[in-house]
């Protein structure tokens, strides 16, 4: 039975601070060899987001960083996003905006 490599699961990897965030996971990583194999998981609710963050782009190319299309509201984008060897969970989305319902704030 093969193990499935851990995983580090990112939301808001398209905002400033998720996005600071994967860098310096990816830092981390060039620096130690990334020891324990660690895979970096974001969900997304479009690549249009991708546009401002061409290093996301970059790593999406590569073994370290998977993808997962779909909003944070959408129960079975994020059950599907959140299956697998999930080791740690940096929850960094937020909605912005300074209108709007309460509702959708809380």
């Amino acid at each position: 039975v093969r193990e499935e490599r851990p995983i580090i699961f990112v939301t808001g990897a398209t905002g400033f601070i998720g996005n600071r965030l994967i860098e310096v996971l990816i830092d981390q990583f060039k620096t130690t060899g990334n020891p324990e194999n660690y895979k970096i998981r974001i969900i997304s609710r479009s690549r249009e987001s991708f546009e401002h963050y061409p290093s996301l782009w970059r790593l999406s190319r590569t073994s370290a960083l998977e993808i997962f299309w779909g909003a944070l509201e959408n129960k079975r984008a994020v059950q599907s996003a959140m299956k697998g060897n999930i080791v740690y969970i940096y929850h960094c989305a937020a909605k912005g905006g300074d209108w709007g319902k309460k509702e959708d704030f809380w």
